[in-house]
């Protein structure tokens, strides 16, 4: 299985395997040069993909990296030079790309390269982009690519991120350990480090499955996606937050697994005096939950509810109103937490929430 990376080149880094790497240079700059401050950008996407140490583990750890150098070692790029790396990737056989640049003018010639590495099978995965702004960068964009944004380790959409109807996934964004030069590591940040998460999934899900397109493999990760804040398809996580463990356990039987959404937040509209909080849950498992339990704790106050039959990947929902008058007096904190009647959570981490609400007059 390759992978092409379209980025400022891969640095031999003793995280990957050298003998897996293949360098391909469309800028005419020194791949490995490491003085220059974006040098690092394209071995740290590498190893999220294809890491393979002990310490920095990528997805898919045994993936060959097509490194195709398309920016320089500013980190600056064009659309010319990146269509004919996307060309240059699929007809030398990757199955997947992954793009982590962008640009906020389309262009025709980058949307062609881009339907003729579609039409040739490749699944192309770009980062959404990091300026915090309501409109998803090209070629992320376009239809046929995977645009990724990002979610911080609370699983929440992160500012930076940019969001828009065209994003298909989210995946970590903040403080992602990555190779960086000179065999160092890092924390790297940004829908950079975000992108390579669903790259490297797709990555090892094909080579799991041979048979596989990259269609198929692209439902799959929308299909077992987390929800987060709302249920189905959003604006900030598009199809929901990347969870590889259920891809990986999709055909397993019996487990049980329910899991709790960041708790959201909706101030007052104007002429009421309650602030609401929305609890959302999700069958996590591969098993209908015939009765779990939620339990919602703000301040001196608790409350139960009690949900039946809810099938596997379901969501349901649940709400708390706080006065804002009360709010303004004291912070509240709401606890929320759901177990599985009758069995044990094969997942419990995430069965519980928190959220610390104040209001100022």
């Amino acid at each position: 299985m390759t992978v092409a990376v379209l980025d400022t080149g891969v640095q031999p880094h003793l995280a990957m395997l050298e003998k897996n790497i293949a360098r391909l240079d469309l800028v005419n700059e020194s791949s490995v040069t490491l003085t220059n401050e974006h040098a690092w950008h394209g071995t740290a996407v590498a190893s999220i993909i294809a890491g393979n140490s002990p310490d920095l583990r990528g997805l898919a750890p045994s993936a060959g990296i097509l490194s195709i150098k398309v920016m320089g070692n500013d980190g600056t790029g064009n659309t010319f030079t990146l269509a004919r790396g996307i060309i240059e990737a699929a007809d030398r056989g990757a199955r997947v790309i992954n793009i982590c640049m962008g640009t906020y003018s389309s262009s025709q010639l980058l949307e062609d390269a881009v339907n003729y590495a579609v039409q040739k099978g490749v699944a192309i995965v770009a980062s959404a982009g990091n300026d915090g702004v309501e409109g998803v960068s090209y070629p992320a964009r376009y239809d046929g690519v995977i645009a990724v944004s990002g979610v911080d380790a609370s699983e929440r959409h992160v500012y930076f991120a940019n969001r828009g109807p065209q994003v298909d996934l989210a995946a970590p964004a903040v403080g992602v350990g990555a190779a960086w030069d000179e065999d160092r590591q890092a924390l790297f940040s940004g829908t950079s480090a975000a992108a390579p998460f669903v790259s490297g999934a797709l990555a090892w899900l094909m080579a799991a499955n041979p048979a596989m397109s990259a269609e198929e493999a692209t439902r799959l990760l929308y299909q077992y996606a987390n929800d987060s804040v709302t249920p189905g398809r959003d604006e900030e996580v598009g199809e929901g937050i990347l969870n590889v463990r259920r891809v990986r356990e999709r055909g397993q039987k019996g487990i049980y697994d329910v899991g709790l959404a960041p708790l959201e937040v909706s101030a007052p509209p104007a002429g009421e005096r309650f602030v609401t909080v929305s609890i959302m849950a999700q069958n996590r498992g591969t098993e209908p939950l015939s009765t779990f339990d939620m339990r919602i704790e703000a301040g001196q106050e608790a409350e139960s509810a009690v949900f039946y039959n809810v099938g596997a990947g379901q969501s349901v929902r649940r709400e708390k109103r706080l006065d804002a008058k009360l709010l303004e007096r004291e912070p509240i904190t709401v606890l929320v937490s759901v177990s599985i009647r009758g069995m044990p959570d094969a997942y419990p981490a995430d069965n519980q929430k928190s959220s610390t609400i104040s209001a100022r007059k």
